[in-house]
Parts: structure tokens; C-alpha cells; sequence
């Protein structure tokens, strides 16, 4: 393994689960960076990425950061 994060490309918005049906919790500042647990993909066919807070972020709002490549399916 090793350690992804997500770093906020923008405003970011976090949802409660993974799609803009979903509540939005809180937002990320552009340049912020937090840690990835795991990944799903939406009925959208967008990638959205769980965070370590318990949060999702959509794939085009974001850039990934760290080593990324076995970030578990959730």
C-alpha cells in the first residue's frame, strides 16, 4: 500500500455518499489535501473517493496526490 490523498482543485464540495443526490456536509478550499480510504464508482460513471473524515469528493473536482494506486473499492 501507501498513503493517497485528494488535494480541493476549487471549492470542493463533500457529500454524505457518492453522488449529488447525496446532502452536502462540508466544502474543501482549493489547494487542501486529505487523505483517500477507498473508492466507488457512481451510477454517473463518476469516480468518487471516500476520505479518511467519512466524506466523498467527485474525481473532477480534485487531483490525486501520494501513491494511489491501490485504493480499496468500497
Amino acid at each position: 500500500g501507501g498513503t493517497c490523498f485528494i488535494i480541493a482543485d476549487g471549492t470542493v464540495n463533500q457529500r454524505n455518499g457518492p453522488g449529488t443526490s447525496y446532502d452536502r456536509v462540508g466544502q474543501l478550499s482549493e489547494g487542501q489535501r486529505v487523505q483517500i480510504v477507498g473508492k466507488t464508482v457512481s451510477t454517473s460513471s463518476f469516480v468518487w473517493y471516500k476520505l479518511i473524515d467519512d466524506t466523498w469528493v467527485r474525481e473532477d473536482t480534485i487531483r490525486l496526490d501520494g501513491i494511489c494506486s491501490n485504493i480499496p473499492d468500497v
